[in-house]
């Protein structure tokens, strides 16, 4: 018989996928073509995210802060350098006022 010197978490990989069966993991891909930040279609473009935060006044520390963001986060998605998540300017865009909750208007009361 003949010694194993790996732990029993390789080993059972090893059996259970030998390398040159497994293929290549689409997330390490776009992790190496750079296409984790590439924009997607539905992403806010850095125009739209400087004219939401410019339209209610604020600062881009002010923006950062209503979504919980840094301020150097921020100014990424305004300079194109990051995608902004498109659930993060969904959120900025509610707690500013500028897109209303679905079927509720001002001074309605929510149920």
């Amino acid at each position: 018989m003949m010694a194993i010197q790996e732990n029993g978490y390789a080993l059972i990989e090893r059996i259970i996928c030998p390398r040159s069966s497994l293929p290549a993991a689409p997330a390490d891909r776009a992790f190496a073509t750079g296409a984790m930040n590439a924009p997607k279609p539905h992403d806010p473009t850095p125009d739209a995210i400087r004219k939401a935060r410019l339209a209610v006044g604020l600062t881009q520390t002010e923006a950062a802060h209503t979504v919980r963001a840094s301020l150097r986060g921020w100014q990424q998605w305004e300079a194109g350098d990051r995608a902004m998540p498109p659930g993060l300017f969904e959120l900025f865009m509610l707690k500013t006022g500028q897109w209303p909750l679905d079927g509720i208007t001002e001074g309605q009361p929510v149920r």
